[in-house]
């Protein structure tokens, strides 16, 4: 989280449709437009200069906490083509949402518990509780009616 700013969470998110559009095609095989694909140049134009000229880009932290972000903008166009890919297949809003669920505990779980060792899991404060409650309602709800948005 130290090398993690807000500018390098928001500079890196225009990429967002020139990554979905590369994914599309070595994912789906679609071929996007020439005009689609002429329209994302000042985007990423853009991003290049607002990175460039970024002052928390500069030095070894700058560049680390650009990638992650820049990562982690990749992993969710791969995420949104791969549940594209899914939904064509007919599986629905709701079933995407429980798989991705169970694979995201699947993958967790293990290293939460790598991680805690031997001491166990730390308990929260109890007024923690309901914000992890509210957050998770929050997600769930967020999550679904994208999958619901892209099955249109």
């Amino acid at each position: 989280l130290p090398y993690h700013t807000t500018p390098h969470h928001t500079t890196p998110l225009p990429s967002a449709p020139l990554f979905t559009v590369c994914f599309a095609w070595l994912i789906l095989q679609e071929r996007t437009s020439v005009r689609i694909m002429a329209s994302l140049i000042p985007v990423v134009v853009g991003l290049v200069l607002a990175s460039g000229t970024e002052e928390s880009m500069v030095g070894r932290t700058g560049v680390l906490g650009f990638s992650a972000a820049l990562f982690n903008n990749c992993l969710d166009c791969v995420s949104n083509v791969v549940s594209k890919k899914l939904m064509a297949e007919n599986l629905s809003p709701s079933e995407l949402q429980f798989y991705s669920g169970l694979i995201a505990v699947a993958m967790q779980l293990p290293l939460s518990l790598l991680v805690s060792g031997r001491q166990g899991f730390p308990t929260p404060p109890q007024h923690l509780w309901s914000i992890i409650c509210v957050d998770a309602t929050a997600f769930y709800v967020q999550s679904l009616s994208a999958y619901m948005t892209m099955s249109i």
